[in-house]
């Protein structure tokens, strides 16, 4: 079994699982030095990443008005093998006439903006090839719109960063009326999370439990962790 393909059904593994697994080969650690080794390790640890990694989250308060806001926020991450990437990142909210639902709701709206591969279209504007899902991880050849590494902050975490083009849309409404609304290509897109963080707040599931169907349960559980603080319910 390749060492890459071993580091997928091993989600919870930082660098220094990636290093007793290149250990544990005792004719390798003869034939190469610490150099070299140390490469190999760090190519087994971004390979623990391979897969799929999501983060969904939902909050409520009153807002200065007196009206009632829930929200929720979404990002859901696709690494493949190769180094492409897809990013799907969701904000949506949901307004009410007073302090509880039962009062009717007031408004709503929400943004999304995704890395995804996009191409021309017959009016020269770029439209998106196909919305991120798990078959861009479960086809190896399917088109991508962005590539994602693994980088060290300078203080020995490591943080994943990823960068490419993609989509982007949002839109509103108030008390029956339009507030905004819109779409179109986003040419430059970044994402950069802390490994540490990815893998304790975001649910992970490698390619392997994809191709079976996708119903399989998340190999980490989403730690959700609320803040409480003040807010203007500034829409944007």
């Amino acid at each position: 079994m390749a060492l890459a393909s071993m580091a997928l059904v091993l989600p919870g593994t930082g660098m220094d699982g990636a290093q007793k697994m290149v250990m544990a080969a005792p004719s390798l650690v003869k034939m190469l030095d610490d150099d070299v080794l140390g490469r190999i390790s760090e190519h087994v640890r971004d390979g623990m990443l391979c897969g799929r990694w999501a983060k969904k989250t939902a909050s409520a308060e009153v807002c200065t008005d007196g009206r009632l806001q829930k929200m929720i926020k979404e990002r859901v991450l696709w690494l493949r093998e190769d180094g492409a990437a897809q990013l799907l990142m969701s904000d949506s909210w949901t307004t009410y006439k007073g302090k509880t639902k039962l009062s009717g709701e007031y408004g709503a709206g929400g943004s999304t903006k995704s890395i995804q591969a996009t191409v021309e279209a017959k009016n020269v504007r770029k439209v998106p090839v196909a919305q991120p899902g798990n078959g861009f991880l479960i086809e190896p050849a399917s088109p991508a719109g962005g590539i994602w590494e693994v980088n060290d902050d300078g203080d020995g975490s490591q943080v994943l960063r990823l960068t490419g083009s993609g989509w982007y849309s949002a839109g509103a409404f108030e008390d029956g009326d339009i507030l905004y609304h819109g779409s179109g290509e986003k040419s430059s897109v970044e994402f950069d999370i802390g490994v540490a963080e990815l893998r304790d707040q975001y649910r992970f599931k490698p390619v392997e439990l994809l191709r079976q169907g996708g119903d399989a349960p998340d190999q980490t559980e989403a730690r959700n962790t609320r803040k409480r603080g003040e807010s203007k319910c500034v829409l944007m």
